[in-house]
């Protein structure tokens, strides 16, 4: 977990590769790609918006090598707390 504050773009997991789309209409999408099944793309914009995309909409995919998220800037200490507290998440929405 510390790595990922520290280096997020080391291990960026699926689903939250940023990626730029040159559509065929001319108009460019910036965000993540959900999915990618049989002819078919799922962008998400940074608005939220989610884009289902087929093959014969768009020009180009370029996947970034970087991560959206910017790498942890706090010091030693606060990085150990900010993992103590994320180890205490169980994700379950409650």
């Amino acid at each position: 977990m510390q790595r990922a504050l520290t280096d997020p773009a080391a291990s960026i997991p699926v689903g939250y590769t940023t990626a730029t789309v040159a559509l065929k209409s001319g108009k460019t999408l910036t965000g993540f790609l959900r999915r990618r099944a049989a002819m078919t793309w799922c962008c998400k914009t940074m608005d939220g918006k989610l884009w289902p995309l087929t093959d014969n909409q768009y020009k180009t995919v370029t996947q970034e090598k970087t991560a959206a998220m910017p790498p942890y800037a706090g010091t030693a200490e606060e990085r150990r707390n900010v993992v103590a507290y994320l180890s205490t998440l169980t994700g379950a929405g409650g």
